[in-house]
Formats: C-alpha cells, structure tokens, sequence
C-alpha cells in the first residue's frame, strides 16, 4: 500500500517537473520571438533614416547644381554684355 502511494507520488512529481520545463521552454521561445521582432523593427528605422538622409543629400545637390547654373547663366550674360559694349 504504502509502495504504491510512493510510486503514485513519484510520477505526479516528474509530471510537475515536466509541465515546469515545458512552460520555461515556451517563455524562452516566447522572449526569443519579441526580440527577433525587436530586431526587426530596429533595422527597418535603420532603412527609413538611410532613406531620409539620402533624400536630403539628393536635394542639396539638386539646389547647388541649380545656383551654379544660375551663376554660369549670369556671368555668360555679363561677358556678353562686355563684349558688345
């Protein structure tokens, strides 16, 4: 009788222990799951400043090959006007 009940105790604790390391297995899979989605999402801000910031230095170019050209156009002018004079 006595046997009985020990071994009946026995499996209920290896039981126990086992829905333990399942549930620490799923939380540890559950964690690693946010981080890669952390991950993620950092390397996507990463993309949207690369983004932002060549989309500003295109624009400064845009405007400083606009100004030199206005400067060509401007000095053409001039030289034209000095040499008819």
């Amino acid at each position: 009788d006595r046997k009985t009940e020990d071994g009946k105790n026995r499996e209920k604790k290896k039981e126990k222990k086992e829905g333990k390391k399942m549930r620490k297995k799923r939380k540890e899979k559950k964690g690693e799951e946010g981080r890669k989605e952390k991950k993620r999402k950092e390397r996507k801000k990463g993309k949207e400043r690369k983004k932002q910031k060549e989309k500003k230095k295109s624009e400064k170019q845009g405007k400083k090959k606009k100004e030199k050209k206005k400067k060509n156009l401007e000095k053409k002018k001039k030289k034209k006007q000095n040499m008819s004079a």
